[in-house]
């Protein structure tokens, strides 16, 4: 009860102080339909049939972007100044708690993901990608995810990003609470937000 009668104020903390910088996805936490652009592991998590669509009214009334999942699979659509993209995934649990899946796109690159849940209040993650004749690596990235409760209520992480020679690119720190049933609230700071900035880097 205590939990659920200060969630709301939570809920107004988070949205004065993080919401500035968008939404805190990572790639141990993407097992929606953002796990088609954050890791295609995710797909193999099981939510039932999931689809989305956004559309930009502010800018052009043609743009927009649709996904579709299930479990193991998902696709997903986008036409951005008439450009258009898609995404296609496939997803498999490969051992207990553990995930592995792929996703091709139409620039000829492959995304390819590990997910690794081996305790409720742990999840790490990897994700490289690729062009598609699997001959040179563009990015490496990986994650870990912990619930310092032991609970949905609060995660919280850390996703590195590395170039194809290992050099740091990004550093991401995110936050995630469920205050209750029904209601997701992320946010996250990355370190390429703060080098125009003359702020240090992480």
């Amino acid at each position: 009860m205590i939990i659920k009668k200060y969630s709301f104020y939570l809920l107004i903390t988070f949205n004065l102080i993080f919401g500035y910088y968008g939404p805190g996805l990572s790639i141990t936490e993407s097992d929606d339909t953002d796990a088609l652009f954050f890791n295609p592991a995710g797909l193999a998590i099981d939510h039932g049939i999931q689809f989305d669509f956004f559309g930009d009214a502010n800018n052009n009334f043609n743009n927009f972007y649709s996904s579709f999942k299930i479990k193991n699979f998902g696709m997903s659509y986008k036409n951005i100044d008439g450009e258009s993209g898609f995404r296609i995934g496939i997803a498999q649990k490969i051992h207990k708690n553990l995930y592995y899946g792929y996703i091709w796109d139409n620039k000829n690159l492959i995304d390819a993901g590990l997910l690794y849940r081996p305790f409720n209040f742990t999840s790490l993650a990897w994700k490289s990608t690729l062009d598609d004749n699997f001959s040179d690596f563009i990015t490496h990235d990986f994650g870990i995810g912990f619930r310092p409760l032991g609970c949905k209520f609060l995660t919280l992480g850390m996703d590195q990003s590395f170039d194809k020679n290992w050099e740091s690119k990004n550093t991401s720190l995110f936050i995630k609470t469920i205050p209750i049933s029904g209601l997701e609230l992320s946010a996250s700071i990355s370190s390429n937000e703060y080098e125009d900035n003359g702020v240090p880097v992480f």
